[in-house]
């Protein structure tokens, strides 16, 4: 299973598997799930429509990103 974000219009979708994830999905959302069911809300989250957009970075815009030896 392959998650990934892919640019979508003026914003961004994730895609689990190449299909893209409910708009409503967010990195979050899954975070905040036991890993036991991550797998599960995956499934019920995905569409058949096919991602089409640019590949991004898979981060959420929710969480802080720091980098080390960055000055």
């Amino acid at each position: 299973m392959l998650l990934t974000k892919h640019r979508a219009g003026a914003g961004f979708r994730w895609a689990v598997d190449g299909r893209l994830l409910s708009e409503y999905f967010s990195l979050s959302l899954l975070l905040s799930v036991p890993s036991d069911r991550c797998a599960k809300l995956l499934e019920t989250l995905t569409g058949d429509r096919l991602s089409e957009g640019e590949t991004l970075a898979p981060v959420d815009p929710a969480h802080e990103i720091w980098a080390a030896g960055v000055t």
